[in-house]
């Protein structure tokens, strides 16, 4: 992103202020190397949206990753407790059969 200085309007003030002409362009340049240096530092809008986008997509599959590792886990728990219950089951019926 590039600043526009106004040359003609920077000349008639230096003009006013006894300024030689090359001197004038001089302090010009060197005004909007110091603009265009500092913008450079500066997050547009479309950088700050690209890296909040990017950073939601990242914790949207790491929450979708958990979830299903969550599940997993779940059903894992869920066929451990139905086969104790079978086992406990089947000692009843033997010890009590």
């Amino acid at each position: 992103m590039a600043v526009r200085i106004d040359r003609p309007r920077f000349r008639a003030l230096f003009g006013r202020l006894a300024l030689p002409n090359e001197r004038a362009e001089e302090i010009v340049d060197a005004i909007e190397d110091t603009f265009d240096e500092s913008l450079n530092d500066v997050a547009t809008n479309t950088y700050v949206d690209l890296k909040v986008s990017g950073a939601v997509a990242d914790l949207k599959a790491y929450l979708a990753d958990r979830e299903a590792r969550m599940t997993l886990n779940l059903l894992i728990w869920l066929g451990i407790v139905l086969s104790a219950i079978g086992v406990a089951t089947a000692v009843l019926i033997a010890v009590l059969g």
